[in-house]
């Protein structure tokens, strides 16, 4: 490794952080670099500290480096937080009515900046744009990530973001970094991933038909890149009224056939219980991901957790048999997916996907692509015995121990 930096932008939520980080991101991948970023967020829409942590290696990366290079503060209270963590080398850039006594820190009113160009709300891009300036990235970089965000929006908006980021690059041009890793550029090496997107590209490509669920963090974005996707493939999601709902519906999907899941906490876990006894004693195939979070009850839901496994090994009454997944990288997070849903069907039993907020909410750098099989196999029986339905016995005992379970059809 010969290079490794970190970049760190904090600010009250609701003023973009994730924006920001996510920007730096891209213009990193698009250079040929490799990054590891993760969210820390409240869970309000304004007010309470949030920041996004982002390292850039020129090696695979799967894990930060709290210590930092480069800190964007878009408030005082980052600044005062978040100082101690500064690398010697470090700047941090601060927007701030109060002055910084600091040789680190320079007072850059990213705010203002926006205003001048019409909108407070391009004051995320000012802050992007000043952190790649200060990595050594072309503004034509930038430019082109800003192009490939606002494409699909208006020209307005597009151009008046391009403006903000120019202010930007301007507003650092006296500020010496010696850390300058994104002048020099390579072939970009794969493509920007969270954990929640290898998640849900795995039960797509395990061909699931139907997605049922309750919003609750950190599970939501999983249904989230679903719903984007719902007009593209054959694919039902659907917001349930709670996640008793949730789970009921994904078990009546089951029922007629295709392969579902539904998605939640550990909160929303305990209230799928009985729906997830109902799915071991009728045999039915369903598959359920808990992204944990801590704490009992409602619990935290922007913290990362690991402590429902033995929770989902022995949720609901009695004894059934059930797989338990739980994958640490977006590779596993995919494959361990889409072999949830081919074991579930074959033996026809719950499958559970253990994942947390960390792996939900981070990104990284996939270098190969993922891939979907062109033939899924099926586990249902479509044979001679269904030619003469009042001889169906589904819960008929046979050799093999799992019943035959005829599919419907019209």
């Amino acid at each position: 490794m010969t290079m490794d930096i970190t970049v760190k932008i904090g600010g009250a939520a609701g003023q973009g952080i994730q924006t920001v980080g996510g920007m730096i991101a891209n213009a990193c991948r698009n250079a040929g670099y490799f990054i590891m970023g993760i969210n820390d967020f409240e869970s309000r829409i304004r007010g309470g500290h949030s920041f996004f942590q982002l390292r850039i290696c020129d090696v695979p990366v799967r894990a930060p480096d709290h210590e930092v290079d480069v800190l964007i503060a878009l408030n005082s209270e980052t600044w005062n937080l978040h100082r101690d963590q500064l690398k010697e080398s470090a700047v941090a850039l601060i927007d701030s009515d109060e002055s910084v006594e600091s040789k680190q820190g320079v007072n850059i009113k990213f705010s203002e900046i926006a205003e001048s160009v019409g909108s407070q709300l391009v004051a995320n891009t000012v802050a992007a744009s000043a952190a790649l300036s200060l990595l050594g990235a072309s503004f034509e970089l930038m430019k082109s990530i800003l192009t490939a965000q606002f494409r699909e929006k208006n020209e307005k908006i597009l151009e008046q973001n391009i403006s903000a980021a120019r202010l930007g690059y301007e507003a650092v041009e006296a500020i010496v970094f010696k850390k300058r890793p994104l002048s020099r550029t390579f072939d970009p090496k794969g493509r920007v991933m969270s954990g929640d997107m290898a998640i849900a590209l795995g039960a797509v490509a395990a061909d699931c038909r139907v997605a049922s669920f309750y919003p609750m963090s950190p599970a939501t974005g999983i249904m989230g890149h679903l719903a984007k996707w719902t007009g593209k493939l054959p694919l039902v999601v659907e917001q349930a009224e709670d996640e008793i709902a949730a789970v009921n519906m994904t078990i009546g999907a089951a029922f007629a056939g295709v392969r579902a899941m539904t998605a939640t906490s550990g909160g929303g876990f305990c209230l799928m219980s009985e729906g997830l006894g109902l799915a071991g004693m009728t045999e039915t195939p369903i598959v359920i991901v808990n992204a944990q979070r801590p704490g009992p009850a409602t619990g935290l839901p922007t913290r990362t957790a690991q402590g429902d496994l033995n929770f989902v090994i022995h949720a609901s009454q009695d004894d059934f048999p059930r797989f338990v997944f739980a994958p640490g990288t977006l590779e596993e997070a995919f494959l361990l997916t889409k072999k949830a849903f081919a074991l579930s069907e074959r033996f026809q039993v719950p499958a559970i996907i253990l994942a947390d907020q960390y792996l939900i909410d981070s990104l990284f750098i996939l270098e190969t692509p993922f891939e979907a099989e062109q033939e899924i196999e099926r586990y249902s029986h479509q044979d001679e015995d269904f030619k003469a339905p009042q001889t169906y016995q589904r819960f008929q005992t046979i050799s093999s121990g799992i019943s035959k379970r005829a599919i419907f059809t019209a």
